[in-house]
């Protein structure tokens, strides 16, 4: 059995404990934040979660996998994010399922 761990936290700012002291973004409950004098965006998500997506494509690909069981998905709602980025995250969620 393989087992990949898959993440956007550079290891390099982990302390010699292991934890992540660096203050950035963890879910996309964050756009609209301010992380180093800059604002996240919805653009700036996507681009991290489709890095995601191509990486578990890349190992699928490499071991001839051609399906995918999810266990424990992890599914949040929020409603702070304006209507526009709303818009932009349904229709993200609706590609993703058509896949």
């Amino acid at each position: 059995m393989h087992c990949y761990r898959i993440t956007k936290y550079d290891p390099k700012y982990r302390n010699s404990k292991g934890h992540y002291p660096k203050n950035e973004w963890i879910s996309v409950g964050d756009i609209g934040t301010i992380y180093d004098s800059k604002e996240f965006t919805l653009s700036d998500y996507l681009s991290v979660e489709e890095k995601y997506f191509e990486a578990v494509k890349s190992m699928m690909d490499e071991m001839k996998v051609e399906t995918l069981k999810i266990n424990e998905l992890e599914k949040n709602h929020y409603l702070s994010i304006n209507e526009e980025d709303s818009d932009e995250l349904k229709k993200c969620m609706i590609y993703s399922k058509k896949k």
